[in-house]
C-alpha cells in the first residue's frame, strides 16, 4: 500500500473486503495504486450525497422527512 501509513487499514480493508467504494474527507490520504487496481473508487460524503440524489431522489427526500420530524 503507497496511501499514507496512518489510513493503509482503511485501505487494506476496501481491497481485502471487494468494496465497490470508500466514502471519506481524506481524498488524499487515500489514493493509492491497490486501490486503482482494485477497482475501489475513494469519493467524498458530498459526492455520495449527489449520487444517492441522482439514482434515488425519492430516499433523500424521504431522509430529510424523517430527520425533520425528530
Amino acid at each position: 500500500m503507497d496511501n499514507h501509513p496512518k489510513d493503509r487499514h482503511v485501505a487494506a480493508a476496501g481491497v481485502a473486503r471487494s468494496a465497490d467504494t470508500i466514502v471519506t474527507i481524506n481524498l488524499k490520504d487515500l489514493a493509492n495504486q491497490a486501490l486503482d487496481e482494485a477497482d475501489v473508487v475513494v469519493i467524498t460524503p458530498g459526492h455520495l450525497l449527489e449520487r444517492v440524489l441522482h439514482e434515488a431522489p425519492a430516499l433523500i427526500g424521504y431522509a430529510v422527512r424523517k430527520m425533520s420530524s425528530l
